[in-house]
């Protein structure tokens, strides 16, 4: 039987996506939070380069970052629902507008996180604005894409899995912090320009009620 072990963050949108691939696969993982216990990321950075989440481990296989991990499973269970599909024109639409989603969501995490203790410096508004409009720019490429059910071709995908937790990632920021449960990250990255897209927030609807989507996304 196939050992395969998650390390993620639960609220993190990059982890949502592995999990919401795992589940259009039908493929169980254990799941390690590195936020809940410091063993799990302690042994995540053990076992990643990168030592990021998510990280996924499969019979020894260790595959960091989910657009690599989406990919493996692709390849490595070639009997399970393709979140990547085949056909080049439809591979190379889902490759733009993962990477675009990719790029906004890394963009807003950094500034609004890993980078915000340099917000006092005098360079902080040029560099945070240049970024945030490149990340408002690769958002607003994904929802001119949202003109249908689907994102890319006639069934779910990774192009749709990686904009559904994106979308709804972001719109529950603003409730997060109300409530008094956003981390401090979040509240930095409220104070960055950056909004979900309205055609993109009304494609994501449509999506909501999924039965994995509910259960991994909340």
């Amino acid at each position: 039987m196939t050992m395969r072990t998650l390390y993620h963050i639960e609220v993190s949108t990059f982890s949502r996506r592995v999990r919401l691939v795992l589940a259009h696969k039908g493929l169980e993982a254990e799941l390690r939070d590195c936020r809940a216990d410091p063993a799990n990321l302690a042994e995540m950075k053990r076992l990643s380069a990168i030592g990021m989440m998510p990280v996924l481990v499969d019979d020894g296989h260790v595959v960091p970052d989910s657009g690599a991990i989406a990919h493996y499973l692709d390849d490595a269970y070639p009997d399970t629902p393709r979140v990547f599909p085949r056909e080049r024109e439809a591979l190379a639409k889902a490759l733009a507008i993962t990477s675009a989603i990719e790029f906004a969501m890394t963009t807003l995490v950094d500034v609004g996180g890993r980078y915000f203790a340099l917000s006092k410096d005098a360079a902080w508004s040029e560099v945070s604005s240049e970024r945030i409009g490149r990340a408002r720019d690769a958002i607003g490429f994904v929802a001119e894409q949202a003109t249908g059910k689907f994102l890319v071709g006639d069934q779910w995908s990774a192009a749709d899995i990686w904009a559904i937790t994106s979308t709804l990632w972001v719109g529950g920021m603003a409730a997060r912090a109300a409530q008094g449960t956003a981390t401090q990250h979040v509240l930095q990255m409220l104070t960055l320009d950056f909004h979900i897209p309205d055609a993109l927030a009304a494609w994501a609807k449509q999506h909501e009620a999924r039965p994995d989507v509910r259960a991994i996304c909340g």
